[in-house]
């Protein structure tokens, strides 16, 4: 599966986005720290998106969170990156947070959303499928 995060809204504090799967069918809002260019200015540890790209993501359990995630790989400058549930870009730390837009800066009902792709990408993972997020 390819998830597609198109980032809609950049605030110096946070950036706001819209998951989509390749097939264009929306999946959720996104919530993550702000975007910087790394290539003229130094990654801020946890207050820093990812650079935009397509990066592999694999589920395995996250001693942080005791639970399985969705693990973001390979992407340069960064580890441990996330997809999981949150509210505000104060629980980011460099992940992508998921739920439904509640305002600016802020999402809800983000755990039942975090289960939603979970289950989602497991499903495909059973399928022997690769999974995908591609930032925008």
């Amino acid at each position: 599966m390819k998830l597609i995060l198109t980032r809609t809204h950049k605030t110096p504090l946070y950036s706001e986005g819209v998951i989509m799967n390749s097939h264009g069918t929306f999946i959720c809002h996104s919530l993550e720290d702000t975007e910087r260019d790394l290539s003229s200015s130094p990654k801020i540890a946890h207050h820093t998106a990812i650079p935009c790209g397509t990066y592999k993501i694999t589920l395995s359990y996250s001693p942080k969170f005791r639970r399985t995630l969705p693990l973001v790989e390979d992407v340069p400058q960064f580890t441990g990156i996330r997809i999981h549930s949150g509210n505000t870009a104060n629980d980011t730390s460099g992940c992508i947070l998921v739920g439904e837009k509640a305002g600016e800066g802020i999402i809800k009902n983000s755990q039942t959303t975090e289960d939603k792709i979970v289950k989602l990408l497991t499903e495909c993972s059973r399928k022997k499928e690769l999974n995908y997020i591609e930032i925008r």
